[in-house]
């Protein structure tokens, strides 16, 4: 370790020293899972160092999804998940439409930052189309789970719950 720069990535002291090349490889993953964590800088930084383009695609169709939203107003009853409306109207399409809603400016801010935030190193980790099929997955079962859970009581002619009424909007639980 001695004889390293300072914020010189070890592959690069390791060829330089004429290290094996499986070494230098080893180095160079270690640096990179150091650098994806935040691991081993001497900075301060807020956020991940890079945000993936499914993150900004994402970001970007909830802000388009959400200015549609305020220029139509119909569009969260139609497009929030209600299970008296899946089940009973024929409404499918709501358990993966109400992810893309929003009830004002601070939801859709904190979901936006928390996406950036926690969303981010995933997608690096995993690759964007893992990631993106995740997200998508997430939000249509929590949908499926939110439509179905109030139902059994109907379903069973016990009672009507008040949540199988209400409708939801936002990803809840995905």
């Amino acid at each position: 370790r001695s004889g390293r720069a300072l914020g010189c990535r070890p592959s690069e002291s390791a060829r330089s020293t004429g290290n094996r090349i499986k070494s230098a490889r080893r180095y160079d993953s270690e640096w990179e899972e150091a650098n994806l964590y935040g691991r081993g800088q001497q900075t301060v930084s807020f956020g991940p160092p890079v945000t993936p383009n499914v993150i900004k695609y994402l970001m970007i169709a909830n802000l388009a999804v959400f200015v549609a939203q305020a220029l139509f107003p119909l569009l969260w009853q139609i497009g929030s998940v209600t299970p008296y409306l899946f089940w009973r109207q024929g409404y499918l399409w709501q358990p993966f439409t109400y992810m893309w809603l929003h009830a004002g400016l601070m939801h859709i801010a904190f979901n936006m930052l928390a996406l950036w935030m926690f969303g981010s190193p995933i997608a690096l980790l995993w690759g964007e189309k893992k990631f993106l099929r995740f997200y998508l997955l997430c939000g249509f079962g929590a949908g499926l789970i939110i439509v179905t859970w109030p139902a059994i009581p109907v379903l069973f002619g016990t009672s009507v719950p008040q949540g199988y009424l209400i409708p939801t909007l936002g990803a809840s639980g995905a």
